[in-house]
């Protein structure tokens, strides 16, 4: 008799209910009727590539600031808390160095546009020009001969007289 009741024997006796006779299947009522459609999976980001001359770029950039970063930060610390100016100030430097790199290769990047140009750097827009874009734009040479006062000479001085 115990070891009916041990392997759960589930036989009733004569005269005895079934108490889950009379009970409705509730997780067949409570289960969602609706089809949940699947998302698409999203392809990967590997099968499209960046030139490799804007990656290498890109994370020079990174190390860059990562490094500024990581050595103004740990130098204030060393300055802070430790009062050890020696590698607490180098620590700084360095930061100041690696961040003045980073802005330095940042402006003088030529970063391509969206119809696959490049924009003009900071460099180009302070003056200074780039001969290889000059040479290679027939349209430049043939505005600059046609118009008889592009190579008119202004005063140095803002005189107009």
């Amino acid at each position: 008799m115990l070891d009916d009741l041990l392997e759960g024997n589930d036989e009733k006796g004569p005269g005895e209910p079934d108490p889950e006779a009379d009970l409705r299947d509730y997780e067949a009522e409570l289960t969602p009727s609706v089809r949940i459609p699947e998302a698409p999976s999203p392809g990967s980001t590997a099968d499209i590539d960046a030139p490799a001359d804007l990656q290498r770029k890109f994370w020079i950039l990174v190390l860059a600031f990562n490094a500024a970063l990581l050595a103004g930060s740990l130098g204030a610390l060393y300055v802070i808390f430790r009062g050890d100016w020696y590698l607490g100030g180098r620590l700084l430097a360095a930061g100041l160095v690696c961040f003045v790199y980073g802005v330095y290769r940042l402006r003088t990047w030529d970063l391509p546009r969206g119809d696959g140009s490049k924009a003009a750097s900071a460099s180009a827009a302070g003056g200074a020009t780039d001969p290889a874009a000059d040479a290679t734009d027939p349209d430049a040479d043939a505005a600059d001969a046609t118009d008889p006062d592009a190579d008119a000479e202004e005063p140095a001085d803002g005189d107009n007289d």
